[in-house]
């Protein structure tokens, strides 16, 4: 799926970990320590990610909202105005983004356990192919919160009001063709399928090989149910739970920690007479000094798992 101008901020902080392997580099200039290859440490990555934007970004030539922090970034950095997803929806999308592999290749293509419709895309610099797995089923899928959104709200209003124009109505079909083919110069928003016409009958030929490849090539868990899908991640079927924090108070400094590894760890400091569901949590990052006749309660979570249970240590006199 071509995403065009959608906003992508990337930055990236390389950071020396420590003076010695300044000493180490000394002679060579800061510049070329960000990009040495053989330098003997990891960079630190900062990844940002506003999602669910679309174009409505001065930095993409829109004024619809006023964005000085993104518009910072953008004048400060790269901005990719045609690009495309490696999933058609957010969250197996944001998958992909973080493991650096197709989401249908670890069993990440079903968004967050809710139903979808199997497909697959391949294209080449002007071509776009998709193989619908299930043709039967319609394109316009009725979410609730999709539903919230203006925008869908009139195209639900004026599909019942029979006012919607030719091309707006072809996403409420009641099903789709097994395969779909555009000419992304001629038709950027892939209106005019092309799979039946002849003159694109090589090319169609061509694509549909590819893309059988590349499902094969990555194993792709796409078409199994998800019930087996999530056996394979959970022994017995059971969703493993994050361990307990272990909050602990070492020469004056508060420490919290977690046996289930890859965990992230929140906590609040809570003062007499606050109500904890008003106090946001902070994400533990290091230890810090205790604060007088005040509270603590930590949670720890690993994504996949449930949540901890929350642990709160006694008021520190």
């Amino acid at each position: 799926m071509t995403m065009n101008k959608l906003a992508v901020f990337l930055i990236i902080f390389s950071l020396l970990a420590c003076t010695s392997k300044i000493e180490k580099n000394k002679n060579i200039p800061v510049n070329k320590l960000v990009i040495n290859p053989d330098l003997d440490f990891r960079p630190n990555i900062v990844w940002i990610v506003a999602e669910d934007l679309s174009s409505y970004l001065p930095s993409f030539g829109d004024s619809t909202i006023v964005s000085p922090n993104l518009d910072k970034l953008a004048s400060q950095g790269v901005c990719y105005d045609n690009f495309y997803s490696p999933h058609p929806v957010c969250a197996p999308a944001r998958a992909a983004i973080i493991t650096g592999m197709y989401a249908n290749s670890i069993g990440a293509s079903h968004m967050r356990t809710g139903p979808w419709y199997a497909g697959e895309a391949s294209k080449d610099r002007l071509e776009n192919y998709s193989k619908n797995y299930m043709p039967e089923k319609p394109l316009y899928q009725d979410l609730a919160y999709r539903k919230q959104m203006s925008i869908m709200q009139e195209l639900i209003r004026l599909k019942k009001a029979e006012q919607l124009t030719e091309k707006q109505a072809l996403w409420f079909k009641d099903t789709k063709p097994e395969e779909e083919l555009y000419d992304l110069y001629k038709d950027p928003y892939e209106i005019n399928n092309l799979a039946k016409d002849p003159d694109y009958k090589e090319k169609l030929l061509e694509l549909r090989q590819v893309c059988k490849e590349w499902v094969e090539n990555i194993n792709d868990t796409g078409m199994q149910d998800e019930k087996q899908l999530i056996s394979q991640f959970w022994s017995n079927n059971i969703q493993p739970q994050t361990a307990d924090p272990i909050i602990s108070l070492d020469q004056s400094m508060v420490s919290i920690q977690c046996t289930t590894e890859g965990a992230s760890i929140g906590y609040k400091i809570l003062s007499p007479g606050t109500d904890p569901s008003k106090k946001s949590w902070k994400v533990y990052s290091k230890p810090f000094k205790p604060i007088k006749n005040s509270n603590i309660i930590a949670i720890a979570h690993r994504i996949g798992y449930k949540r901890s249970n929350e642990i709160v240590q006694v008021k520190n006199n």
